[in-house]
């Protein structure tokens, strides 16, 4: 088909095209677009590739999705929830392809429609999530804010990464069942949506590792900008005391006469000073000095370490490793400097976030007098 062909059927067609636009979460039925085009206007679109026919439902063709979300509004809300509303969909078509042989084709239509959508989902929220993590990490001034922002990020990374393993135990569960259908083009698609597949694992790990490090970055960065914060009230203070008469207006103010004490570690030459004295005198006729005693003071920077494990990065290595998971630990570049109550720590946390696609075999792994049952990923999971 010429360009000129295709061209001017989707402007003559713009209004549906928009219509299914804006409805490509749900299913439209043919019923609704009559105002837009006839029913024989609709098989010629399909006939052009333009959108799909099945049953009494009608959709846009992935291609075309495709490239009309490429120039829609990138700042569109992130949904990552909906893949698995489509997953459940997806199994619920296959159940009736397999008792109803005589709807099988058109469900076949619509499990690869799904299929398509699902992976054009998880793409476009991935490319959404680059973005956004780099607008907020490059354009947000405001240290706190950019970090809160970061951390939202790092959690819808997270649920991106729960979905996409969703998605792999459905296609790993299901391939058999669909290759059984014995449809080419449902072939071909499957074997394509194994290799995107592992492109996204690909994309996800470094990401995930990138939002990491700006929160440490940001962390340390917050963390300078309140020291500066703390000298700049500091120097405030003393230049307030140096250019008013504050310190006299002290002087002139009486406590209620009650006992007072007061605990220093001042030097005991200080403590002595006519000015300290007549200041406590005013505090309270009754002020009672008590000395901690220092040989010296020593004033410490306060260091704080943001140390930030990647245990979804982990997740997704470990997936692809050939060690039970202990072993994989101990031998993984990133945890051979971390003591082993840390490696210990992330050894359970990765148990707990991900046991249902992890196999916790009966045989133990002994390591400083520590002993760990070993762990596999369950590629049946």
């Amino acid at each position: 088909m010429k360009i000129e062909k295709l061209l001017r059927h989707i402007g003559n067609n713009a209004s549906l095209i928009h219509y299914l636009i804006e409805h490509r979460e749900r299913e439209v039925f043919i019923s609704e677009v009559e105002e837009y085009a006839s029913l024989e206007r609709l098989k010629l679109l399909e006939h052009f590739g333009i959108i799909e026919l099945a049953d009494e439902t009608l959709s846009l063709d992935n291609r075309v999705t495709l490239f009309v979300e490429s120039y829609l509004d990138i700042d569109e809300n992130i949904e990552i929830a909906v893949v698995t509303e489509k997953i459940n969909g997806l199994k619920h078509k296959i159940e009736i392809a397999i008792e109803f042989k005589q709807k099988q084709k058109i469900e076949i239509i619509k499990i690869k429609s799904e299929l398509r959508k699902i992976y054009h989902i998880l793409l476009g929220n991935l490319l959404k999530l680059r973005i956004h993590i780099d607008r907020v990490y490059k354009n947000t001034e405001e240290f706190s804010l950019k970090l809160k922002e970061l951390h939202y990020y790092k959690e819808k990374l997270n649920e991106f990464t729960l979905a996409l393993e969703q998605f792999e135990t459905f296609l790993h569960t299901h391939k058999a069942t669909m290759h059984n259908f014995y449809d080419e083009e449902l072939n071909r698609l499957l074997h394509s949506l194994e290799i995107k597949k592992l492109d996204l694992n690909k994309t996800l790990i470094p990401l995930t590792r990138d939002v990491i490090e700006f929160i440490n970055q940001v962390s340390r960065q917050n963390f300078v900008v309140d020291k500066v914060i703390k000298l700049k009230e500091l120097k405030e203070s003393f230049e307030i005391k140096s250019a008013t008469d504050i310190e006299d207006k002290a002087e002139l103010f009486e406590m209620m006469d009650k006992s007072v004490t007061i605990r220093t570690i001042l030097d005991e030459e200080i403590k002595e000073q006519p000015s300290f004295v007549s200041i406590l005198s005013k505090i309270s006729s009754k002020v009672n000095i008590k000395q901690k005693r220092a040989n010296s003071i020593n004033f410490i920077e306060e260091k704080r370490v943001y140390e930030y494990i990647d245990v979804v990065g982990l997740n997704l290595e470990f997936r692809s490793s050939s060690y039970h998971l202990i072993e994989f630990l101990l031998s993984h570049a990133k945890m051979q400097n971390k003591p082993i109550d840390t490696i210990a720590q992330t050894y359970c946390k990765m148990i707990l976030l991900y046991e249902e696609s992890y196999n916790i075999a009966s045989e133990v792994y002994s390591y400083q007098q520590r002993t760990f049952k070993k762990v596999y990923y369950d590629n049946a999971s």
